[in-house]
């Protein structure tokens, strides 16, 4: 009994101390403070009459840049990746490579619950504490401007999977006011809300998911619709009155695996024209598995990372471009033994997800794990303006593809 009663105790203390934070910091409803209108913050700096090295500091220097996935930020929360860290040298670089929004996962799997997302929201708002003067949480579209004016890098969070909500729209609800702003649908396979990308069957939006998503739009939430099924995109679109989002992803038509959990994780041609018919961004990810077609060798070009972001400009226009890298995936692919072993021993060895998780852990050894050029949050924004300009790309197309398209939604969904 006596150990027991501890264990209730350290829990009763847990619990205190999360409520006694939580109640000092400011919510989603607060007003910031701010002389600054989004069409101000979008504008272009004109760079006519400069030499092409000009321009191209220029760009970098005046560019929003949006990364839409970055699971470096979740290592902190989950505790399960053992590749690099979100800490102070990481921080440094994203701030090197003028970085201005990064979304942050509080979770990762399938199983991170409500209960798990509450302790890692806590944990994450501590974080954010320690680390105030370089980062700030968006709360709405103002806190991004905010965070531009004072040299921070945004910070959105964002769940990779709903099953933070436990199926129930109420701790949806209570997760919105505890900041979480951005929700994937599904993680590979299927969830109460949608199917998943690695499933055999495609049946789309669930009765609950469609409820969801309502609400989601009634409370200002972006949702997404990376690692979801064909038909649960298509559904979305049909139903939100809100733009969509595609965080990270891949060109289906551009790298044709023959495994099902690699093929359809990559969005469509007929996805990428129903994200833009819903005035949405599609996010490219610089994961080599994904972006390199079977027998394409063994690291990716930032050449080839470019022609998966130039294939949806072709297909649906450059105001549906985005970036969503998916850096440090896991760290490194060794990595991917351990979160084998984790995921099945929680799911069980014959889900989609695992499948998933198999077509990276077969790549043949010495793969490199990300897309060269964009391996490195210091440069990585540079690297792309030097390719998209010698693409011949405007200003401010390279803006759009950049952050600009991103921070739209931002502005339309979240409001100020």
């Amino acid at each position: 009994m006596s150990a027991l009663f501890a264990r209730m105790t350290l829990y009763g203390e847990k619990v205190m101390n999360r409520r006694r934070f939580l109640s000092s910091l400011p919510w989603a409803g607060a007003v910031f403070a701010s002389g600054a209108s989004a069409s101000a913050f979008l504008k272009p700096v004109s760079s006519s009459g400069q030499t092409a090295g000009d321009r191209l500091q220029n760009l970098f220097e005046n560019s929003p840049f949006v990364n839409a996935s970055d699971t470096t930020t979740t290592a902190p929360l989950t505790g399960i990746i053992s590749g690099p860290k979100f800490n102070q040298e990481y921080i440094d670089k994203l701030k090197q490579g003028r970085v201005t929004v990064v979304h942050a996962s509080i979770v990762f799997w399938l199983y991170d619950d409500f209960y798990h997302a509450t302790y890692r929201l806590y944990d994450f708002y501590k974080f954010l504490e320690g680390h105030q003067n370089d980062l700030r949480m968006v709360w709405n579209f103002s806190d991004i401007e905010t965070a531009q004016r004072e040299g921070k890098i945004a910070i959105v969070l964002h769940a990779h999977s709903p099953s933070v909500t436990d199926g129930d729209v109420r701790r949806l609800h209570i997760l919105q006011k505890l900041g979480l702003r951005v929700m994937i649908f599904s993680h590979q396979q299927r969830s109460p809300l949608a199917e998943g990308a690695g499933e055999h069957r495609d049946g789309g939006l669930s009765q609950l998911g469609k409820y969801m998503l309502r609400e989601m739009n009634k409370l200002h939430m972006i949702a997404d619709f990376a690692h979801t099924s064909d038909q649960t995109l298509l559904d979305a679109v049909e139903i939100s009155t809100d733009p969509i989002i595609v965080s990270h992803t891949c060109c289906r038509a551009l790298t044709p695996h023959k495994s099902k959990a690699l093929l359809h994780r990559n969005i469509s041609d007929e996805g990428i024209k129903a994200v833009a018919q819903n005035g949405g961004v599609v996010g490219i990810m610089a994961l080599t598995p994904h972006l390199l077609p079977e027998g394409y060798g063994k690291s990716a070009p930032l050449s080839l990372y470019v022609d998966h972001i130039e294939h949806v400009v072709q297909t649906a226009g450059v105001d549906h471009a985005g970036i969503g890298t998916e850096i440090s995936y896991l760290g490194i692919l060794q990595d991917f033994q351990s979160v084998i072993n984790d995921t099945t021993a929680r799911l069980g060895d014959n889900t989609p997800v695992m499948d998933t998780y198999r077509g990276f852990e077969n790549q043949e050894k010495g793969t490199e794990p990300v897309a060269r050029g964009m391996d490195d949050m210091a440069l990585a924004k540079r690297n792309l303006i030097e390719e998209l300009a010698r693409r011949k790309y405007s200003d401010e197309d390279i803006r759009k593809i950049l952050g600009a398209n991103f921070l739209r939604v931002y502005e339309r969904v979240l409001g100020r």
